[in-house]
């Protein structure tokens, strides 16, 4: 029997709604406590009540805005250049509020070549769970990783639910490099965060999440959804 983990961004009021749709149960996580001033703990997580199991999405081969989709090629890996085991589902950092998603992924490269290299995770990149009870994640922003020669890296990737009804992962499910996704429409806010100065702030990444969710679960964008981004 799994517990569903959620977000940091719960601590939002605006974002109840949000997380409680995530992993298919009916009953409302409470909200914790906001940390305050000087605060150094880890983040308060919401554990929402054991379920009899996890809801999965009804078939659908090509959910609103997706489009048809091909088998992934993976990451593209310069000379040299190797993942480090699979990548797998991770803890938030506490201070990088781009990783407070609901599928954070830590990722390990190793350069084995004398020179520094460069690895590109492309926006509107695919990740995998390697069981189907849990969510695939998407990149949203292009992530650009600088290897030393000789060196191992793992870096902590932020990445978004493409499925409601799935749980939320907890630390340690593998995942899978898939391909950047051939949908219309999740290309569209993939380019829409991808194209900003700035990052998120915390209710920008709830909204962002809901319009994924709309492509990925329900009829595709709203035309307010459509207004959000083109103002983003």
């Amino acid at each position: 029997m799994h517990q569903p983990r959620l977000s940091l961004l719960a601590c939002l009021a605006a974002a109840s709604v949000l997380f409680s749709a995530c992993g298919g149960g009916n009953d409302e996580p409470s909200l914790p406590q906001q940390p305050g001033p000087g605060h150094s703990g880890p983040p308060p997580v919401i554990i929402k009540p054991p379920m009899t199991g996890p809801m999965l999405p009804a078939p659908r081969p090509n959910p609103p805005g997706t489009g048809p989709q091909q088998p992934g090629d993976g990451l593209q890996l310069p000379e040299g250049v190797t993942l480090r085991g699979q990548p797998i589902s991770s803890e938030r950092d506490y201070n990088d509020l781009s990783t407070h998603t609901l599928v954070p992924l830590s990722i390990t490269f190793a350069n084995d070549s004398h020179e520094t290299r460069q690895v590109t995770i492309p926006s509107c990149f695919v990740f995998l769970s390697s069981q189907q009870s849990y969510q695939d994640g998407l990149n949203l922003q292009t992530r650009v990783v600088t290897l030393a020669p000789r060196s191992t890296q793992t870096v902590l990737l932020g990445t978004y639910c493409l499925n409601l009804y799935r749980y939320a992962p907890p630390p340690g499910i593998p995942y899978s490099p898939d391909r950047v996704t051939q949908g219309a429409e999740l290309l569209r806010v993939c380019q829409a965060v991808n194209n900003r100065r700035t990052p998120l702030d915390a209710a920008q990444m709830i909204r962002v999440q809901q319009i994924l969710w709309n492509i990925t679960d329900r009829n595709g964008m709203t035309e307010d959804d459509k207004a959000w981004l083109n103002a983003l």
